[in-house]
């Protein structure tokens, strides 16, 4: 596989052609804080749910969700999920996801299927962002949404999702690995191991170095002023964050050796059975 191929495969992962429908969720925040500053911590609630069968249907609602008063009031965001028919989709599971800002921007999108029965299929590989689709940079800070706390809060960003560029070079580790085990290039993919799991930023919320890895479709930017020395807060954070906690924030690299160490396991588990 050459490295257009892979980018073609990440920009474009080819997804199960199988029905499906649409859900809509639409989310709110609970309380508007009036010239506010420095709000670090407010709460957010799926409010609204609707479904559809066409994704024609759900472009054209969009427009009224973001702008007509009896559906804007409040909003937060919209998640819209492609759900395709005969499948588990519990535990937020999705095959597609797209997330809207209240300004009716795209936030962010899912860039491979989240689905447990894609698994074994293509488009559930994970193969990195375009280096300029990722919105946020170190030290940027953000709004971290928790759906299931109903909570969003401010952070800053330590490290970025995998860019295809980095994909492409873990997936070149997993080649070596497949050449020194005697298993053959052409099984380089089905050993490649990055999936939806691994689409998240790396964030810090203190100087207690509190890290998440939040999915892209629940970063934002902040919806309050951020003044001078909240951001000088944050840069402190983001700098000793880094000191600090360097070996977690690298460590889903795969490597020749963890591909190794992987096929390994996998070699002994097979021989169990």
């Amino acid at each position: 596989m050459t490295f257009e191929e892979f980018k073609a495969l990440a920009l474009n992962p080819p997804y199960i052609d199988s029905p499906c429908v649409y859900r809509v969720d639409m989310h709110r925040y609970v309380k508007r804080f009036k010239d506010a500053k420095d709000v670090r911590e407010f709460e957010v609630r799926l409010c609204q749910s609707f479904m559809y069968t066409d994704w024609q249907r759900v472009q054209k609602m969009i427009s009224q969700f973001i702008y007509h008063e009896r559906y804007n009031e409040h909003l937060y965001a919209l998640y819209i999920y492609q759900l395709p028919l005969n499948c588990d989709v519990s535990r937020d599971q999705y095959r597609q996801l797209w997330v809207y800002d209240r300004k009716g921007n795209l936030n962010a999108r899912s860039m491979c299927s989240a689905l447990i029965e894609d698994l074994s299929h293509q488009s559930a590989k994970f193969r990195g962002h375009d280096s300029a689709t990722n919105q946020f940079k170190p030290g940027d800070v953000v709004e971290i949404y928790d759906r299931e706390k109903e909570q969003v809060r401010l952070g800053v960003v330590v490290k970025r999702p995998p860019t295809i560029e980095q994909c492409w070079e873990m997936r070149k580790e997993v080649e070596k690995a497949c050449i020194v085990e005697g298993i053959g290039v052409e099984n380089t993919d089905d050993n490649y191991w990055l999936y939806a799991t691994d689409d998240c930023y790396c964030v810090a919320f203190g100087p207690d170095c509190e890290l998440s890895y939040p999915h892209p479709t629940d970063v934002f930017a902040p919806m309050y002023p951020i003044t001078d020395n909240l951001c000088m807060h944050f840069d402190e954070c983001y700098h000793f964050t880094l000191e600090k906690n360097n070996d977690e924030i690298s460590d889903n690299k795969i490597t020749e050796e963890t591909t190794i160490a992987r096929l390994k396991d996998i070699q002994r588990l097979i021989e169990l059975y």
